[in-house]
């Protein structure tokens, strides 16, 4: 678990390429962004600043559960996080639970490649209405 006052609005992750690539770093490495309702609030802005990212690859299959957000707070405009991880002790491996993952192997890419070599395109050669 990751967690951090990090001051990188994460709401521009579409349009702000550093804060894409600093998103992306995490979502790689199988962090997910458990917070993501803004937490700092004010009369002229909402923004994404307080950071919780989380990743469990040893249990990557089990039926944990995540709660996460914000504690709304008028002291300040920071809001808490906040994040609750329920262990189910209930072990399961279920294949259709995978997170989802490109594997970029030799294989993988030979298997694509026949796939795609296999379909049928000539609909979508002679099509000449896009709409």
């Amino acid at each position: 678990m990751i967690a951090g006052d990090i001051n990188i609005d994460i709401k521009k992750y579409q349009y702000h390429h550093d804060t894409k690539s600093f998103l992306d770093i995490f979502i790689v490495n199988n962090f997910i962004p458990v917070v993501v309702m803004p937490n700092r609030i004010t009369d002229r802005s909402a923004t994404l600043i307080g950071h919780i990212y989380y990743c469990n690859p040893a249990e990557r299959n089990s039926n944990s559960s995540i709660t996460s957000g914000n504690f709304w707070c008028d002291i300040t405009d920071h809001f808490p996080n906040f994040i609750l991880l329920k262990k189910n002790t209930e072990r399961r491996f279920e294949p259709n639970n995978l997170p989802f993952v490109r594997l970029y192997s030799p294989k993988n890419i030979k298997k694509f490649n026949e796939f795609i070599s296999n379909v049928n395109w000539d609909n979508l050669y002679q099509c000449s209405n896009v709409g």
